[in-house]
Formats: structure tokens, C-alpha cells, sequence
């Protein structure tokens, strides 16, 4: 299981964060939007020149303003845990469209945001997807289980008393949107597909026999920060990743 810290400002204290990077080698660093918001004034010193480009080319002012915060977070975390300056970390995406650090081929890292919520996981033992949603967004009702639920997740869900299943939906959809961002599938995994079902202990896990022949083990976990959001991580233990 990731690790979680709650980070709401870049001047916090990093120990946290640095104790669960180097004790698993993976973390999941989250904080409201206000914390990190960056004034444009910060703009030349935190992001590249391509990365200056893109954000300058975002039209809508609260995407902007999201946008630079979540970039605030993740080259905070990059280097707390890699002893850089934040400015020294670039953010670039592979042709397939998973997010990548240039120059830091050892280390994978998802970026996720909802409304009054930025997180970033990151690992160096093999590929990690996160996900976010506010904890009121409605799902049940609206029909959104008949498309991205398997038959036994529909019929788990159908067993649950009515005030629970939009919790349980929740859960599912930032669990599948983090699988597939770990893929490096972004939204093209059928979600219908890809089926989970609790442990014992509220541990998530993929349906039995639901994992393609021989697909490496996947970690799955479920926070909720203050109550207010769920955000869901995925992470693939595997040895390309040295550290």
C-alpha cells in the first residue's frame, strides 16, 4: 500500500514524505488548491520553457490556475524526496500520453485534481496511477454503473443499503481511472472490464481471475483526505525501477 501525507503548503515539513519514499519507495502526497496556488510572477522559476508554453496556452482562468498548482505540488514532492530544486524538475508525456519526468527514466509519477483537491503519487519500484473525486459527487442513479461495472461488481452493489452504493461507486471509478492510468491506458481501459472487489480488511483488489495471464501483481488503496475527496492509487511492483 502507498503511503499517504497530506502537504498543504511547499514550506510544510517534507520528513513524512521522505520517510515513506525511502522506507517503500513509493508516496501519495495530497493538499488543497489554495495552499499551492503560484503566482504568474513564479511562473519562469518553477516551470521549463515547453512547460511555460503549455501553461500559457490555457485559456479557462480556473484551469490555469489548477493546472500550475498541481505542477507546484508535484516538483515540491520530486524534489523533497531527490534533494533538487523544484525548477530543476520537468514534466513531459509520452507519445501514448502518460505523464513522465525527463531525465528521471527510474521514477513514475500520476497527477490528479478535483475541486479543492491536488495529488501526485510517485515511485521509483515500478508504475503507479492516481485518482481523485470529490466525496459528493453523485454517481448512483445516473445510470454510470450499467457502463462501467462488471456483472459481479453491479450485483455487490445491489446487496449494499441504498445511502452506500455512491460511496462504493466512487471508490470503483477512481480505482479503475488509476489502473488504467498505470497502464499508461488513460481512459481507453473499458472499465467494464476491469472488476474489483473488497478483502476483509476494505483492501481492494481486482476480481478473481479478472488480471490477464500473467500480469504482474498490482497494489490497489483507497483514501479519503478529510472526508471530502476519495482518491484511489495503483501501483505495479516490478524491477525495472532502481532508485
Amino acid at each position: 500500500m502507498i503511503p499517504d501525507v497530506r502537504m498543504d503548503r511547499p514550506d510544510g515539513s517534507w520528513g513524512l514524505v521522505r520517510e515513506a519514499w525511502g522506507r517503500v519507495g513509493a508516496v501519495l502526497v495530497h493538499g488543497g488548491e489554495e495552499g499551492w496556488e503560484t503566482s504568474d510572477a513564479a511562473v519562469d522559476g518553477l516551470l521549463s520553457p515547453r512547460e511555460g508554453e503549455r501553461y500559457r496556452g490555457i485559456r479557462h482562468a480556473v484551469a490555469r490556475r489548477r493546472h500550475l498548482a498541481s505542477r507546484a505540488l508535484l516538483k515540491h514532492t520530486v524534489g523533497a524526496v531527490l534533494g533538487v530544486r523544484p525548477g530543476e524538475v520537468e514534466l513531459g508525456r509520452e507519445p501514448g500520453g502518460r505523464p513522465l519526468l525527463c531525465g528521471r527514466p527510474g521514477l513514475s509519477v500520476s497527477l490528479t485534481h478535483t475541486r479543492g483537491l491536488l495529488a501526485v503519487a510517485l515511485s521509483r519500484v515500478g508504475p503507479v496511477g492516481a485518482d481523485a473525486e470529490r466525496a459528493a459527487r453523485g454517481l448512483a442513479g445516473t445510470g454510470l454503473e450499467h457502463r462501467m461495472c462488471t456483472p459481479a461488481e453491479r450485483a455487490a452493489l445491489a446487496e449494499l443499503p441504498a445511502g452506500r452504493r455512491n460511496a462504493r461507486l466512487l471508490e470503483l471509478w477512481t480505482l479503475k481511472e488509476a489502473y488504467s492510468k498505470g497502464l499508461g491506458l488513460g481512459m481507453r481501459l473499458p472499465f467494464s472490464t476491469a472488476g474489483f472487489v473488497l478483502e476483509a480488511d476494505g483492501t481492494p483488489r481486482r476480481e478473481p481471475g479478472g488480471a490477464p495471464r500473467g500480469e504482474p501483481s498490482w497494489e490497489f488503496a483507497t483514501v479519503r483526505p478529510a472526508g471530502l475527496h476519495v482518491v484511489s492509487t495503483a501501483l505495479r511492483r516490478t524491477a525495472w525501477c532502481t532508485g
